[in-house]
């Protein structure tokens, strides 16, 4: 009799990829690095049209910095987008760690351009960059950009000459080490998060597995019994 009944596979209960998620383990650093681009070729345009606004009047070099600042971020970001778009998000931390590194040159770049007399205005840039490096690297990573964030402004700073190397530097040196410890805190805070998340995710995705499987057991039983009567 076994010919009347339809074999019904059964699916071992093994745990599945991230199925059920909507994204990939990387989705939310590929968002950050979008905001990133934005805010990138934002920074870089602005310095270059302010060069062109007094490109007659201001000095020879900051122009050449802003236009070469411009062009590279233009290249660069245009590279980044087009590899990371045929990555399909399995960009590794090398890759954010050279969008990191880039950030922080283009930003001591725009230091050095606007400090004419006085420290720049812009230097609080490193602290943003050190905020969205916790959102793309690993804590020890975080720490590591704040330390090269610190060295390339006190270089900025010292080869400007603009101010002695005194308090109001040391502050913001202090300021920018803090604000990487908060980041690389609150990002590792996260990342646990979104891993316990992809943890509950597959569970869930392997307990539906077994449901299933369950489910076609008991069709299989029934069919058993309704042919045993016969």
């Amino acid at each position: 009799m076994d010919y009347l009944l339809p074999a019904v596979p059964i699916t071992p209960a093994i745990p599945q990829p991230m199925l059920a998620l909507s994204a990939p383990a990387g989705g939310g650093r590929e968002r950050v690095l979008r905001v990133l681009y934005l805010g990138r070729l934002s920074l870089a345009t602005g310095i270059f049209i302010a060069a062109i606004a007094v490109w007659r009047r201001a000095d020879t070099t900051a122009t050449l910095l802003a236009t070469l600042a411009f062009i590279s971020t233009l290249f660069f970001t245009s590279g980044s987008m087009l590899y990371s778009a045929r990555r399909q998000g399995l960009t590794g931390n090398s890759f954010f760690y050279l969008q990191t590194i880039f950030d922080l040159l283009l930003v001591t770049t725009v230091v050095h351009v606007t400090q004419t007399g006085a420290p720049s205005q812009l230097a609080p840039l490193y602290i943003l960059v050190i905020a969205i490096s916790a959102l793309l690297l690993p804590p020890a990573g975080v720490l590591l950009i704040a330390l090269l964030g610190d060295a390339l402004y006190f270089a900025v700073t010292i080869m400007d000459r603009v101010t002695a190397f005194d308090g109001p530097i040391l502050v913001q040196l202090g300021i920018f080490g803090v604000v990487a410890l908060g980041c690389g805190y609150i990002g590792a805070r996260l990342r646990a998060a979104h891993a316990g998340r992809e943890e509950m995710a597959a569970e869930l995705a392997a307990f539906r597995l077994r449901e299933a499987d369950i489910e076609r057991l008991h069709t299989r039983a029934e069919r058993l019994e309704a042919v045993a009567e016969l």
